[in-house]
């Protein structure tokens, strides 16, 4: 399926989805899009080995299968993720949106809020760390009948879990045999609340043809190639932060460096040491970046390999984009614009050098 990036998918300097679509070859489930080769997929920072791809396919394809015998789970259970960010986190979403109706929601919420979203979903279990939730939510779950099933992250690979949800399947067929129970190109994979900007939130259902679409929209406009290493400290509860940096980097077989939370001393420490190419993140972040490298007097060897920043959620003013060039100094900064229901609308071309500025989104 990686050949799909080899192929010109623009039209008159355009990608357009339904046009990119018809390009696609034939697929059954989010496992074609996972690359069987033996380079990273989604690295941490603790020092852990990183995950390969070929693992996230088997954890997905196999491992992953034991979940739904254990807590009697099937094709269409609404599965909420309350993981703290880090490599475990892409690796759960992306099994998740492969077997059931994937539900992310922010383990940083208040209860009240916690307890209000799995209601509305009608969540049927909760997948959480071991050791890394608190009493309240065992209360809600209790409250709301809801199953919580504890992860526990390994402790030599970042990103992989111990296989402790039951007994490994017995043999490839019977893998092969369950696996006809992920999800199709039909099928609601993911389930997103809006920001609320325009008032109350709302539940977006997306289907998997339609992740597939955006993913390689993304991955086209911004030339992703297996050789790209982006930089997460964004959460994963929103449609940006999944389609950008957990899909993106699988499609394309290239590597995710998950960081725990937002820290720009960390961050720069981190793409230096792990040779990053890009980033994407909001605003806000982009200033303290920029404020940081400044403190910290990175010199343009440091960010040499870094090709691309990307910026959404937020307007982009053209003072920060232009402070993020001098930093960058041979990175495009894409201003790109987006919604919950419909992922992505724009990004600039990857050349782009803030010629029209201000004018995303219009």
């Amino acid at each position: 399926m990686a050949k799909i990036f080899e192929q010109d998918l623009f039209q008159g300097g355009r990608l357009n989805g339904g046009y990119v679509q018809s390009q696609l070859p034939s697929y059954d489930n989010l496992l074609a899009f996972i690359q069987d080769t033996d380079s990273p997929a989604f690295l941490g920072i603790d020092g852990r080995s990183p995950i390969t791809h070929s693992e996230l396919g088997s954890f997905v394809r196999e491992t992953f299968q034991s979940l739904k015998t254990q807590h009697n789970l099937g094709h269409g259970s609404r599965i909420a993720i309350l993981i703290p960010t880090g490599a475990e986190l892409p690796v759960l979403l992306l099994a998740c949106l492969a077997h059931f109706l994937c539900v992310p929601l922010n383990a940083a919420s208040p209860p009240d809020e916690i307890r209000s979203s799995l209601r509305i979903v009608g969540a049927q279990a909760v997948l959480v760390q071991k050791g890394a939730y608190d009493k309240a939510l065992s209360a809600i779950a209790r409250e709301l009948s809801i199953r919580l099933v504890e992860v526990v992250p390994s402790k030599f690979t970042a990103g992989l879990i111990k296989d402790d949800f039951s007994a490994k399947m017995e043999s490839h067929e019977a893998a092969t045999e369950q696996s006809q129970n992920l999800n199709g190109p039909k099928d609601v994979a993911l389930v997103l609340f809006t920001s609320g900007t325009t008032g109350f939130k709302k539940l977006v259902p997306t289907l998997v043809e339609d992740v597939v679409v955006g993913v390689v929209c993304l991955a086209a406009a911004w030339g992703l190639t297996s050789q790209d290493r982006g930089c997460n400290f964004m959460p994963l509860h929103h449609v940006g932060g999944i389609f950008r940096n957990v899909l993106a980097p699988v499609f394309t077989g290239g590597s995710m460096v998950c960081m725990g939370s937002f820290d720009p001393n960390q961050f720069w420490d981190t793409i230096v040491a792990q040779s990053c190419t890009w980033y994407y993140g909001v605003p806000v972040m982009h200033k303290l970046i920029v404020k940081s490298a400044l403190d910290r007097r990175v010199t343009s060897a440091q960010v040499a390999g870094i090709r691309m920043v990307v910026n959404s959620a937020e307007t982009l003013l053209p003072s920060t984009a232009r402070d993020l060039q001098q930093t960058f100094t041979q990175a495009a900064i894409l201003p790109c614009y987006a919604m919950t229901e419909c992922m992505p609308i724009t990004s600039p071309p990857k050349g782009y050098a803030l010629d029209r500025p201000g004018s995303v989104g219009q």
